[in-house]
This record gives C-alpha cells, structure tokens and sequence, in this order.
C-alpha cells in the first residue's frame, strides 16, 4: 500500500517501535524482571483498590456509563475539574480546567506538544524544542513531525546562548 509522507514516517521502524518490541519481549519472556518502560507497577495494594473501585462502579453502573460514553476533548470533565482544584490547592496556582489537556500517554501528549509549539509559524520563523539528552524522550521524539537537527541530538549545543534546564526550552531560530 501506498502511503502519504505522513503515513510514511509513522509506519516506519523507529526507536520507540523497537523499545516497545523490546517491551513486549520482556513481557514474555519466563523469568525476566521487568523495571518499568513507562507502565507503572503492579502494587499489591494500588491492585486492590482499583479492584474494588471497579466493582464498585460496575455495581452502581458507573463503569458501563464510562465505558458507553465518549468524554469530552479535554478528557472526563469531573477529572480535568477536580485535577484543576487539587492543583490550585496543592501548589497555590492559577489554574482552571481550561489549562489542562489530558492526553492517552507520554507519546501522543509529546507529540501535540511539539507539534503544537515548535516547527514553521504563522509569521515564517521556525521554533526549535531543545531537550535534555534522555534516551527515553529521544525514542519519543523520533514520532514527532518537526525535524531535530542532528548536532542536538550529539549534544554539539552552543552552552554559552542555552541555559541548561531539565525542562523543554523554546526557541526562535
């Protein structure tokens, strides 16, 4: 089958494919120690609780509704308000529901991020994202659609005009 460029670049084998191959191996493979790869562990107690908190909410018909329903863009809007609150509340910021978007992993939120903040503008300048060199978010970054020169990617930075911070940094170019 013949693909779009877009549909080109995300059918293709990539680093993150080859991490959830690997992932995926792990997980059956007898006797192997999985260490995470971004699913959270298997708490007995955590376990528990959501056994019964689904229980509790097929009985009373919630997990059907929930299941049956689509949830708005910004996600189930009792969650994204509650989140908002327990956010102002928490760490005394300004925050409401509007401020949040909730996203079905790291990868797709990644992805919108990027796309939605770096690459061509309106006005014709180009943003970069520069991120910390981290394998994980790498792999994440081979998806997205903006392209990364690759003296990023080999850390060949001008330091003297970046500050470094363990957050993304944007940049006009």
């Amino acid at each position: 089958m013949q693909f779009s460029k877009f549909g080109e670049k995300f059918n293709r084998y990539s680093g993150i494919t080859q991490l959830m191959d690997d992932l995926n191996d792990g997980l059956r493979t007898p006797g192997a120690i999985m260490l995470g790869g971004g699913n959270p562990a298997a708490i007995p107690a955590m376990l528990e609780y959501f056994h019964q908190a689904s229980a509790d909410m097929l009985a009373n018909g919630d997990l059907v509704a929930a299941m049956a329903n689509y949830d708005g863009p910004q996600g189930k809007d009792a969650f994204v308000k509650a989140l908002a609150k327990l956010l102002r509340d928490t760490y005394g910021w300004t925050i409401t529901e509007k401020n949040i978007s909730l996203t079905n992993g790291s990868q797709s939120g990644f992805f919108y991020l990027f796309n939605l903040l770096a690459g061509k503008q309106p006005d014709g300048s180009h943003k970069k994202i520069l991120l910390p060199i981290a394998l994980s978010i790498l792999a994440m970054v081979t998806r997205a659609l903006m392209k990364i020169s690759s003296s990023l990617i080999t850390q060949r930075l001008n330091y003297s005009t970046v500050a470094y911070s363990n957050t993304m940094s944007i940049l006009s170019t």
